[in-house]
């Protein structure tokens, strides 16, 4: 028997066009089609129905696709909220990862050639896994950024600056901020940027210890910490 938790990616050919497809098992009696705003298409089948009689119906159902296909891509991109579905793309480390859910009576997830395995007693509660991958996200972070920073702590130890006090949490609109009591913030999200991104954060926010403002020596010391961080902040900020 095919379980439900099983989700992977097919195509059809339908004349001169690939029709692309995640195809999925679950209790039920007829099959769904489902194209979604980024033209994506999730086939929902009944279980242990053959492949051949799910691309008959899909044939059947084309045209209405390629319809609902053509009416998505007259509308500007929107980002979509997270679904927390195998196959679903996660950003780690500058790396894409995609996920797979898989049934277990503990909660486990781990990042692994390309793959975020996720083990969950209930793979289809997308709430359930959602928060199981998102504190995963966040134990991740806290491990790295404590090390990074310390890292590049060790780099100004030639300053007389205060000891700082790292923080980590959801940012709306920047990478990282400092007081001047010495509270660095870096935004969770920084997480999913590759490490150098991290470093030049970290960096910058440790500059403003010893210059508060955007000065000529502000610069001049991060040249001096990270002499690419121009090109780094470049990629930051174009990354999606």
């Amino acid at each position: 028997m095919i379980s439900e938790a099983s989700s992977e990616m097919r195509e059809l050919q339908f004349g001169t066009t690939t029709i692309k497809y995640r195809l999925s098992y679950a209790k039920r009696k007829t099959l769904g089609v489902h194209v979604r705003p980024d033209q994506s298409v999730d086939v929902i089948a009944p279980l242990d129905t053959e492949e051949e009689e799910i691309h008959e119906q899909i044939k059947r159902k084309a045209t209405w696709i390629l319809k609902k296909q053509r009416f998505f891509a007259a509308f500007p991109a929107q980002p979509l909220p997270r679904q927390y579905i195998s196959g679903e793309s996660h950003r780690f480390l500058g790396r894409q990862y995609r996920l797979k859910i898989v049934l277990g009576e503990s909660e486990r997830v781990a990042a692994a050639s390309g793959t975020l395995h996720v083990t969950a007693p209930e793979p289809h509660d997308q709430h359930r896994v959602g928060k199981q991958v998102e504190e995963w996200f966040r134990v991740q972070a806290e491990e790295i950024f404590q090390e990074r920073f310390g890292w590049c702590r060790t780099r100004l130890v030639r300053y007389d600056i205060p000891e700082p006090v790292l923080i980590i949490k959801p940012l709306q609109a920047r990478w990282g901020s400092c007081t001047k009591s010495a509270r660095i913030t870096l935004n969770l999200e920084l997480i999913k940027r590759p490490r150098q991104c991290i470093d030049y954060v970290i960096f910058h926010e440790l500059c403003h210890l010893i210059e508060r403002n955007h000065t000529p020596r502000f610069y001049a010391l991060l040249d001096r910490l990270m002499p690419d961080w121009r090109q780094v902040r470049e990629s930051l900020n174009k990354m999606e």
